[in-house]
């Protein structure tokens, strides 16, 4: 019967033996139980090349065996390598077992299998000697995948077969000398794919308080696991003074394999962005399609390279996990650069980035532009410089006679057709000939006679109409000297101030743009009896008069022109109607100017080009 002190000796052993079961690799770490005295000069293993960490997947039982071995780092198209190892400071034989485990900063045993060459329940085993150079190459290493569902079954029964492995050495090698055999250390219990019976013998011979403790491991490590990654574990075992492999050296990790058809573990690409550059200030919005990533374990970075090439800047694309459609679009808004007060174009790169393990995506060239401070271009419209009078008459003289009407004498105007063209064009009816003059039968001098006839008929009908234009412009001009109304000046020419200039602009837009209040009242009385539409004129950047009212903080010049008949339900090209723009520039006046006027609520949820409603 055991004593107090053997049971307690007895406990701290279980528990120092679960946690040395649970190391990585399918063998127990015999050498654990001889603790090392100073600086490890023995026989060592080390990785001479990593397995490629992206492109290989991972299949399934029933998917049969895959398509090729998992390749080195350096594998190439027409020259393959593999994941190879090296003993070093050792000749002699030895043993390499190869096992999967997780990516954790404290790997533990996988639940996936390895299959392929030399591959027996889920591990690798090769000898090795001094024929090989002390190395091996595993050129054929394929990846079981396991269903999720039998995670926790298949660690559960790994786990208790390491254990009972590992009692049976402690009790001094009582058990087959043979269960140190690589070939025979584990049963061939799973039959079934990843999933099969228990063995009763091995699990009869587990202490219930140590497969209590396994479980709850086992419990808790099939929750976090993560099915698209794993590492290999190069692990060497020298055999011992019975010819039996049951020395083990420390093992080895390689770097993480990513299963290629894991969302979580892909190569990460740009495909495509509708903008690939904006402002300064950022906030521009761009839609991004990419190969399949995770909503929450996705960043957009822009970076700058400096000359030293050096990430002198980075910012963050911003973006909720709402906003990546698909697990292939992302709409994201620029960050600001760091110097908004550029003023020329800025190249900068934009690239994925994976949270969970910083794989990053090829980058792609992004071009800050500097502000547009007049971006409606309305500073750039206004007039400057105020032209004096004379700047207006062509020759330079402001008195002489009064006009003639043949345009000779005399330093003032002179009438021509190239005044007036459009009251002074006339057209000749098609249907008159040369020949209705000669009546037939006349002679070559009476056609002449009449031509010259009608052209001096002609010129005094254009003289007379000169001379009926120049005296209702005077009667205008002595009107607006008596009375100071301009409106009497405008009202003459009222079909005028609806001609465009070089940016589309009417008398009414420039009266806008520079916010002449008298003018703007004077120009809606005086075009009431012209249709409504040049009240609604649209310039070259498809604005309104309405809509540059709104953009100038102009709430008097607003109401005038609603009331002219301004349709406020007219869109920029933007697609922007002037309530949207009243609430993108927080004018509270403006907007409430126009919503006292019949904005209905259909109006107010409308979007613009942009999906964007005036209240957004």
């Amino acid at each position: 019967m055991a004593t107090n002190s053997e049971q307690q000796v007895n406990a701290t052993l279980t528990d120092s033996l679960l946690m040395d079961v649970l190391n990585p690799g399918y063998l127990p770490d015999i050498s654990a139980l001889q603790v090392p005295t100073g600086s490890y000069q023995g026989p060592y293993l080390e990785i001479l090349e990593q397995p490629k960490q992206r492109g290989f997947r991972f299949r399934y039982p029933c998917e049969g065996p895959s398509h090729g071995g998992l390749p080195g780092e350096y594998s190439e198209k027409g020259k393959k390598s593999y994941p190879s190892v090296q003993l070093c400071n050792y000749k002699g034989p030895a043993r390499i077992v190869v096992s999967l485990v997780t990516c954790d900063e404290n790997p533990m045993p996988h639940a996936h299998s390895l299959i392929g060459k030399n591959a027996s329940n889920g591990v690798v085993t090769v000898q090795i000697g001094p024929e090989q150079g002390m190395t091996a190459s595993f050129p054929n290493l394929g990846i079981q995948h396991v269903t999720k569902k039998n995670v926790g079954y298949v660690l559960m029964d790994r786990y208790l077969k390491m254990q009972m492995l590992h009692t049976a050495t402690l009790n001094a090698l009582t058990t087959d000398p043979r269960v140190f055999d690589i070939g025979a250390m584990v049963d061939e219990a799973t039959a079934d794919g990843d999933r099969g019976e228990f063995d009763k013998q091995i699990a009869d011979t587990i202490a219930e308080e140590e497969a209590s403790k396994v479980r709850s491991l086992v419990e808790k490590q099939k929750n976090s696991m993560n099915l698209s990654v794993v590492r290999l574990c190069f692990q060497a075992y020298l055999p011992d003074d019975n010819g039996c492999f049951t020395k083990a050296l420390p093992p080895c990790f390689s770097r993480s394999v990513y299963d290629s058809k894991a969302p979580s573990a892909a190569n990460l690409k740009i495909c495509r962005m509708d903008r690939n550059s904006g402002c300064v200030t950022g906030s521009d919005e761009v839609y991004l399609l990419c190969d399949k990533v995770q909503k929450d374990d996705i960043a957009v970075v822009f970076y700058e390279i400096d000359e030293n090439g050096k990430r002198s800047w980075e910012g963050l694309g911003l973006f909720a996990p709402t906003d990546v459609h698909r697990q292939v679009a992302i709409v994201f808004k620029t960050p600001a650069y760091w110097n908004i007060a550029v003023e020329r174009p800025v190249k900068v790169h934009l690239e994925l980035r994976r949270k969970s393990d910083d794989e990053t995506s090829d980058p792609v060239e992004f071009t800050y532009q500097p502000q547009m401070f007049d971006k409606e271009q309305i500073g750039s419209k206004r007039r400057k410089k105020i032209p004096h009078f004379s700047d207006y008459f062509k020759d330079g003289s402001g008195g002489g006679d009064p006009p003639t009407a043949g345009g000779g004498g005399g330093g003032g105007f002179s009438f021509s057709t190239f005044m007036f063209p459009g009251l002074l064009s006339f057209q000749q009816n098609p249907s008159t000939s040369q020949s209705s003059y000669q009546g037939g039968a006349g002679t070559s001098q009476e056609g002449e006679a009449n031509e010259s006839g009608q052209r001096q008929d002609k010129e005094l009908s254009l003289t007379e109409l000169a001379w009926n234009v120049a005296a209702i412009c005077a009667a205008a001009v002595r009107d607006y000297a008596a009375s100071g109304d301009m409106r009497y000046l405008l009202a003459v020419q009222r079909h005028l101030t609806a001609v465009q200039d070089d940016n589309g602009d009417t008398a009414l837009h420039l009266a806008v743009i520079n916010s002449q209040q008298e003018v703007i009242h004077c120009l809606v009385d005086v075009m009431a009896g012209l249709p409504e539409s040049f009240v609604n004129e649209y310039n070259f950047l498809r604005q309104t008069p309405l809509h540059l009212a709104v953009i100038t903080k102009q709430p008097r010049a607003l109401d005038c022109l609603i009331k002219a008949g301004a349709n406020p339900r007219l869109r920029d090209r933007h697609g922007n109607t002037a309530v949207h723009i009243a609430c993108s520039y927080g004018d509270a006046t403006s907007l409430k100017a126009l919503l006292h006027y019949d904005v209905s609520k259909m109006v107010l949820n409308w979007q613009n080009y942009q999906g964007k409603r005036c209240w957004s």
